[in-house]
C-alpha cells in the first residue's frame, strides 16, 4: 500500500507539475517563478526524505533487527 501512495503522489506530481508551471507562465510571463515554485517543492521533497530517513535510523538504532 506504501508503493502504491508513492507512486500516486508521484504522478499526481508530474501530471500538475507541468500544468503549474503553465498556470505560474500565463500570470506572470516568465517561468522564473515557475523555477522557483519547483526547487521549492523540491526542497520539501528533499526534507521530508531526509526526515524519514532519520526517523528510520533512530528507530533501528532504539530496535536493532
Amino acid at each position: 500500500m506504501r508503493v502504491s501512495i508513492v507512486l500516486t503522489a508521484t504522478l499526481v506530481g508530474m501530471a500538475l507539475g507541468g500544468w503549474i508551471s503553465g498556470v505560474i507562465f500565463d500570470l506572470t510571463g516568465s517561468y522564473r517563478a515557475a523555477f522557483v515554485n519547483g526547487i521549492a517543492f523540491n526542497l520539501l521533497n528533499l526534507t521530508l526524505a531526509f526526515w524519514l530517513l532519520r526517523r528510520a535510523i533512530s528507530r533501528n538504532a532504539l530496535f536493532p533487527a
